[in-house]
Parts: C-alpha cells; structure tokens; sequence
C-alpha cells in the first residue's frame, strides 16, 4: 500500500488578479499571501512528520518529551536520535515531485528549507551538471540516509516535467481556443532552465529560512535570480530531470492541446502505480481534477453506478432502493473537484488487489485568514468556504 499526497500549489498572481483588467501570466510567481500560505504549509508538513515519526526502543515512549541520547564515541555530547520512515507511517513520504512551474517550485521551497538544517547536500541532474557539497550520497535522488537535526529523515525532492498544469507554459486565455498551427516566436514561452530553477529554489529557501514575511512584492514576473551561488542555504537532496535542463526553459514553447493533455494525465496515472514509496507531488488546479477523475474513473457522462449489497438488494448511492427493473439513468452532468491552494488530497494505491482508496481530498492545513479557493467550469470554492 503506497500513500500518494497531492498538494496544490500557492496563491500565484494569476489566481490572485482582477481577470477583467489583469492578462494571464504564462509563468506567474505566487503572492504575498501565497509565500505566507508556503510556509504554513511547510510547517504543517515537517510537525505531521515528527508526529508520527517512528522512535527507537531507547528513546523515552512520552511523545512530549524527545529524548537525545549519547554518541558513541562517548564525548558526552548530545546527538539527535533520527530513523527511518516505516511504510505505514503516515506522513512519511520519501519522495516529493514538483512541477517545473514557478508557483510550484516557490510552494515547495520552505517544504526543502524546512528540511535543510545543516545537512550536506546535493542537486543533481544529468552528467556534467551536478551541484554538491562535500559528504553527501551518489545524487541516486534516494537520500535515504540524509537526517536532518530534528529526528526525521529528509525526503528527496524531484523536479519533472510531467506534472505541469493544463496547457503549459502559454500565452493568452484558457478560455482562448488552442490553436492549431503554432504561435509567432513572440509568443513562444519556455519557461524556466535548470539554472533558473536552482536559483529561485535557493533564493526562495533563503527567505524562508530568514522568516522573511514582509518580502515586498514589485509586480514583475521575471523569477530570474542571479548569485545563487553566494546564497547561504544547504538544499537536501533535489533532482532535476533531463527533461528540464533545455537552456531556452523546459516547455517547448506554444500551448498542450486537449489530446495531448489527457494522454499525459493518464501516463502520470500509470506512472502512480508504480511507485514503491510514499510519495508527494506538488502541482496545479486542473491537473488535480482531472487526475482524480482518472482515479475515480468518473466519466462526467453523467451515469450512477448502483452498489449491491450482501443480501442481494440493489441500491442507488444515496439509499434509493431499486425494486428490479433497469437503474434509472440521469441527464448528463459535469463534475469538478476543486482544490484550495495548498489543500492537500491523499490517496492510497493497493497495487495488489488494483484498488484505489480516497483518505481525504482538498483538506486545508492552514490558517483561515490566508485561505484561497478554486474555479473550474464556473463552479467556485471561496476563501471562506472551506
């Protein structure tokens, strides 16, 4: 049984703008209040962590009161005790995915600061490109034994090119129809490089690390950060994919057409059932919908589906009885599920029996005060709904 959390990304400038005044932004870093909502969100996941964290047989079993013990070279000093995740430990994802796009890898920087402590590190990606510090593993992207000074192990973080939003890195409306022939080179947008991708990590680390709640925030959308090399920030292990190292950016510029779009969704899908760990992705709106959709095989052609129970009698979902005859059909209907910016959803994949379990979906981990909702086809989840 693997535990696959979904997080949605941060207020970015784009959820946050006046859409009869304000253009979409093809790449938009997050808010303010997005960067505040971030940094909550880091914080929950690092408590839930050491909640639920396994503990050694010589560590006192009071939950509140974490007990170092000795090193063994018998200097006396105190040294945190650290163990790795239990597969049934809740919380204890070992890997986090994150989508290439600047809100995403703004909502996942404190989550990596959060996990830096003083531990060596390293930022790998294909051969010839690998950033690292003295005394960490082989860059496998499994840093399976890096601790970091409260007690838990640290996850990998992984950067793929899979996971991005509905559409891409694009220019104009969603609500535009996708063309088909390609844009002027004006409009081709690529987003960010594997350097751009470091820097922003290491310059949003730094903020965080800093508590840095009254960044100001001057309206331009360049996420290019120079000097990433003079920041004094440690990042556990990160793996930037191949498929992000393009100089130009990692997009191919121009817009995903619908076709291509579900065709990745439901290679992502596949991609799910094999993962061996717990896992977590950090992604977008759309693409959360539509793979929960997937997982739920909800077809949106507006059938019900009826439950047999043990007796034999049939019922509707929602206890109508169905004495013999044909399941009574309904007109057809859309279904969306929205997802609050950094809500998370859980599902369990029991790759045995086939099977898949929904533990909780657009859960809200943070303060009210900060909370932002969701739009998908007109439907709409406000701030102070959830």
């Amino acid at each position: 049984m693997v535990h696959i959390y979904i997080v949605r990304h941060a207020e970015s400038r784009n959820n946050a703008r006046n859409k009869k005044l304000v253009q979409r932004s093809h790449d938009p870093p997050i808010t303010e209040r997005g960067r505040r909502q971030a940094r909550e969100l880091g914080r929950y996941l690092l408590s839930r962590r050491m909640q639920h964290r396994p503990r050694p047989d010589n560590i006192n079993n009071n939950k509140n009161d974490v007990k170092d013990h000795e090193d063994s070279n018998g200097t006396g000093e105190a040294v945190a005790a650290a163990v790795s995740p239990s597969p049934t430990t809740p919380w204890n994802f070992e890997r986090v995915y994150v989508s290439p796009l600047t809100r995403t890898l703004m909502t996942a920087a404190p989550l990596v600061a959060g996990f830096c402590g003083t531990e060596p590190s390293s930022i790998t990606t294909p051969a010839g490109h690998s950033h690292r510090s003295a005394g960490q593993n082989n860059g496998d992207g499994d840093n399976d034994d890096a601790v970091v000074p409260n007690g838990t192990t640290c996850p990998s973080f992984h950067v793929i090119p899979t996971i991005f939003e509905n559409g891409g890195c694009f220019v104009g409306s969603r609500q535009d129809p996708v063309r088909k022939t390609p844009p002027p080179p004006s409009e081709l947008k690529h987003g960010l490089n594997r350097d751009e991708m470091l820097n922003l990590l290491l310059s949003e680390c730094r903020a965080s690390d800093d508590g840095d709640d009254n960044r100001k925030d001057d309206g331009d959308d360049d996420s290019k950060v120079d000097g990433a090399a003079s920041l004094p920030v440690v990042l556990p292990d990160i793996v930037i994919d191949p498929g992000c190292t393009e100089d130009r950016g990692w997009w191919k510029g121009g817009r995903e057409s619908d076709r291509d779009y579900f065709r990745r969704c439901f290679s992502v899908v596949d991609w799910l059932w094999k993962q061996d760990k717990d896992c977590m992705l950090i992604t977008h709106g759309i693409f959360i919908d539509t793979l929960t959709k997937i997982l739920l095989n909800v077809d949106n052609i507006g059938s019900m589906s009826f439950l047999k129970e043990e007796d034999g009698d049939e019922f509707l979902e929602g206890g109508t009885l169905v004495d013999g005859g044909d399941v009574p059909k309904l007109d057809s209907f859309d279904s969306y599920f929205l997802s609050g910016n950094v809500s998370i959803s859980c599902f369990n994949f029991d790759q045995e029996r086939r099977k898949v379990g929904v533990c909780f979906l657009n859960q809200p981990v943070i303060d009210p005060e900060v909370r932002t909702g969701h739009s998908l086809g007109g439907i709409h989840l406000r701030h102070n709904e959830w």
